[in-house]
């Protein structure tokens, strides 16, 4: 469970031998509420970003423990042929 939210920090480590993260992103759904943040970009090296839900949303919705809401964190890599790599995780 999480409560409502406008801001989200998101945080990683960093792997000197992989690709860097280029942008990260949220997206929560919840009693047929969904709230895309869209990505945010990351400055090379960086290891974490602030994620603000959109001003018409307001906040990020809760998550409930009866499984009905959700949140996804997405990770987006610099690949070194110059295109992307993006990995998701979803948590509730």
């Amino acid at each position: 469970m999480a409560a409502a939210t406008a801001t989200i920090n998101l945080g990683w480590t960093a792997n000197p031998l992989a690709e860097t993260i280029n942008a990260a992103g949220v997206f929560t759904s919840a009693n047929g509420l969904v709230v895309d943040q869209g990505l945010v970009g990351v400055a090379r090296g960086a290891t974490g970003a602030v994620a603000h839900a959109p001003v018409a949303a307001g906040s990020f919705p809760a998550l409930s423990s009866d499984g009905t809401s959700s949140r996804n964190l997405q990770l987006r890599y610099r690949m070194l042929d110059g295109s992307y790599k993006d990995t998701t995780s979803r948590y509730n």
